[in-house]
């Protein structure tokens, strides 16, 4: 259920639905977006968030292998780039609809615990400084996978959290309200130790809401009958 922070959004078309900051906009409404994506973006311009039926890294069967190259695969090659953490995580509505049937008209529905998933926590910098003031010194990443393999799909929820020194001023309180809705502050990070600091920790906050949230509203959104009748949809593992 949405809150005051939270609000309720449909994404590709209603084919899924996810509490998202209420702060957010759709990306779409202000130019053209990919099919395959979603993107939102706060009312500062600075924080975003990114939905991606990436096409499945078939000859990486292992999460973490397969998460790694969807990181690497969006930063830039010669940035500095790390990933800090990875951990193991769940959808709590993102459950994997198991249909056995000897024929359609005898179809009998069950449902899998909930989905497991991968997620990471990195940085990445370019090599020196930006020359423009609005180019982020740096950008931390908070990265989830969840792999539909029946579907050939990687689906990939990225939050980006950009670090722009020049809108940063810590002596006056931003004008934008919301879970991030502002910038990077000037804090102590240390990543290595699992400080983020308070701008990460609310894009950590966004992501657990992802998590408690997302469903998966119509399976024909990737092709195929949507009941999935003699068919089991897996996700997170191969068989």
């Amino acid at each position: 259920m949405a809150t005051a922070e939270f609000r309720h959004i449909e994404l590709y078309g209603g084919a899924m639905t996810v509490n998202l900051p209420s702060g957010f906009a759709d990306v779409s409404d202000i130019r053209p977006v990919p099919d395959h994506q979603e993107i939102y973006l706060s009312s500062t311009g600075f924080a975003s968030i990114i939905f991606d039926l990436a096409e499945r890294v078939v000859h990486l069967p292992e999460l973490q292998e397969a998460l790694e190259y969807h990181f690497h695969d969006i930063v830039n090659p010669g940035d500095n780039s790390k990933i800090w953490q990875s951990s193991a995580v769940q959808f709590a509505h993102f459950a994997s609809p198991k249909v056995r049937a000897t024929t359609s008209a005898n179809a009998r529905i069950s449902y899998s615990p909930a989905t497991p998933a991968l997620t990471l926590v990195a940085s990445t910098a370019p090599p020196v400084p930006p020359v423009s003031p609005l180019a982020p010194s740096s950008t931390t990443i908070l990265m989830t996978l969840v792999r539909l393999v029946s579907k050939s799909t990687d689906l990939v929820i990225t939050i980006n959290l950009p670090h722009i020194e020049s809108q940063i001023d810590t002596s006056t309180p931003s004008a934008a309200s919301g879970l991030l809705a502002g910038q990077g502050k000037r804090e102590d990070v240390d990543f290595e130790n699992g400080h983020f600091g308070s701008w990460v920790e609310e894009g950590l906050r966004v992501r657990d809401e992802v998590l408690q949230t997302l469903e998966i509203k119509d399976w024909g959104l990737f092709g195929g009958e949507e009941s999935q009748k003699q068919e089991d949809v897996e996700m997170g593992e191969d068989k």
